[in-house]
């Protein structure tokens, strides 16, 4: 994981992951790899946030730290969870990043459309999008970091973020995704990009990066 300065957005420091969490790490802990793309160091998707939830807890408990969340199944759908009551507990172990966190790691002090800055054509260096990926994810770490040393913050797979919205037509609970993935536009793929699903949707765009306060 990479130490993450305070700054603007976030006032502690705090780390994040390096990398997007892979499917070798996610098998170990869970027993068993949901992904569509399958490959040890492609980054694991088809995970709901209940799932990464829970990945975080188990990771926390394996390193024998105090898991960051109080996680309740109500139902799971085979090796996923499709409901919960979540309750976050806080502490030293592994969690998901926060909507502040997460923009703060990707942004590394700037104020651009990208980490890099504001030009579209950089894009291809940095994050696996629509114009390079070939419609699918790749091994992570192979393109430039950010200025924090982040990899694929900006594209391979969308990452499941702590903040809950209420959907304006349903009012259903939903979770932030923030980055783009593999098939997005270069403007899907802007720091400020934000999108929101029910924490139980799973889809083959969707991986996560772990965060952890010291």
């Amino acid at each position: 994981m990479v130490l993450i300065p305070p700054g603007e957005l976030v006032k502690y420091p705090y780390r994040l992951g390096k990398y997007e969490v892979t499917q070798e790490e996610w098998q170990k802990v869970m027993g068993y790899n949901p992904s569509s793309f399958k490959g040890p160091n492609l980054p694991v998707e088809t995970v709901n946030w209940f799932d990464s939830v829970e990945f975080c807890n188990k990771l926390s408990e394996r390193e024998g730290l105090k898991p960051y969340y109080d996680l309740q199944v109500r139902t799971r759908n085979g090796d996923s969870i499709a409901d919960a009551e979540v309750k976050i507990l806080g502490g030293n172990g592994y969690h998901i990043p926060t909507d502040a966190e997460w923009e703060h790691g990707c942004r590394t002090g700037t104020n651009t459309k990208y980490c890099f800055g504001d030009d579209d054509a950089q894009l291809a260096e940095y994050a696996w999008y629509e114009q390079n990926s070939g419609k699918k994810t790749h091994p992570v770490g192979k393109l430039k970091p950010n200025g924090f040393g982040l990899y694929d913050i900006h594209g391979n797979v969308r990452e499941w973020n702590e903040e809950m919205l209420k959907n304006a037509t349903t009012g259903d609970s939903e979770r932030v995704h923030r980055g783009g993935f593999w098939g997005s536009s270069a403007a899907n793929c802007v720091v400020s990009t934000r999108t929101h699903y029910i924490p139980a949707h799973r889809n083959y765009i969707f991986g996560l990066r772990l965060a952890k306060v010291p």
